[in-house]
């Protein structure tokens, strides 16, 4: 059979699969919806979080990546810390990923402590041009440091910002345990990234998965229309974003907040970014990190980087702390923000 007919017909059972997936779900996604209307009014107005926006000062700035991407970060702290912590976000969300632990951190580590969080390239505000491995994030996040360096560093990634910091032990390795003297890694992976889905809940059925650099680039080329319609399609992102983000009864506010931060991140991007996870293996990156005290967390139901991720990455670091947390799903820095932000807290602290 012939490549074109292959693909026709890869493209017609694809198409016929979500056709009864979709007639399947339909009920089930109705009462749902339903539900979403009902949770936003029910949330809780004297709790705080997130979708209240921020109370602090911060300070906005930019880093310029070696191609000239301009990065957007924030600084809290004093500019003259000797110790400084910088926060990498994961796939296709912002650097607001991290409102707990800026909420929260500052009290522990007081203002010696700066802390400094940025949006990945085509991601937030952050500018972007494409590149053609995660390495590219690695240099990214060495720019970010250079710019911020201080007597102590700290490296804190979830997802795709874990895999940025191993992308920067594997090229400059020399870093770490000189500047930099901690990492923690929140739902990340080392490789072998064909297992999950890392943000993707489509692309979580085993047929459509077979095809994903190809739906995506196809979505791609209708970008505007896509994101049209994830827009209109509101209520069923909530239902999405809160089975594959969740595993316990979070805020229903703080589901809204994470489809916002999907939302807001282009099909382009999504699609540029999900082939190179593929093809990332930062493997032997491992054996650099392993110089510094490290933590490793993931939630036991993360449906998109699966415990595995982390207790093989575990497994070639015996001295790292491996938390496996039940009833979590994939951001766990804000379903569990207490449990990361007192990990952050023991390596600033040299408690590890």
């Amino acid at each position: 059979m012939s490549r074109i007919a292959k693909v026709g017909k890869a493209g017609a059972t694809i198409g016929a699969t979500m056709g009864v997936l979709a007639a399947g779900a339909a009920v089930g996604l109705a009462a749902e919806r339903y539900m979403v209307g009902r949770s936003l009014k029910k949330a809780d107005p004297r709790i705080d979080g997130p979708w209240r926006g921020e109370s602090y000062d911060v300070n906005e700035e930019v880093v310029v990546a070696p191609d000239g991407v301009r990065l957007i970060t924030e600084t809290m702290g004093d500019p003259l810390a000797k110790k400084v912590v910088i926060f990498a976000h994961g796939y296709a969300l912002d650097r607001r990923s991290w409102w707990y632990q800026w909420r929260d951190l500052p009290a522990h580590l007081g203002p010696e402590t700066r802390l400094v969080r940025y949006d990945q390239r085509g991601h937030g505000e952050s500018e972007y041009e494409p590149v053609d491995s995660i390495n590219a994030l690695g240099e990214d996040l060495h720019a970010v440091l250079t710019q911020y360096a201080s007597e102590e560093v700290y490296l804190v990634g979830h997802s795709m910002g874990g895999m940025s910091i191993l992308a920067l032990a594997r090229k400059y390795p020399e870093l770490f345990g000189k500047v930099i003297k901690g990492v923690v890694m929140v739902s990340s992976t080392s490789g072998e990234s064909s297992q999950s889905r890392l943000g993707t809940p489509i692309l979580d059925l085993p047929l459509v998965s077979n095809y994903a650099p190809q739906i995506l680039d196809f979505l791609a080329d209708r970008s505007e229309l896509v994101e049209r319609g994830m827009r209109a399609g509101k209520d069923i992102a909530f239902v999405m974003t809160k089975r594959y983000s969740f595993d316990s009864q979070v805020d229903p506010r703080l589901v809204e907040f994470v489809s916002e931060m999907i939302r807001d991140t282009s099909i382009e991007v999504i699609a540029d970014f999900f082939p190179l996870f593929q093809e990332f293996d930062a493997f032997e990156a491992l054996r650099v990190i392993k110089k510094v005290p490290i933590e490793f967390f993931c939630g036991l139901s993360d449906r998109l980087t699966p415990p595995g991720h982390t207790t093989t990455m575990g497994e070639q670091i015996p001295e790292a702390r491996v938390h496996l947390l039940p009833k979590t799903g994939h951001l766990l820095m804000l379903e569990r923000p207490d449990q990361v932000s007192e990990a952050i807290v023991r390596l600033v602290r040299d408690e590890a």
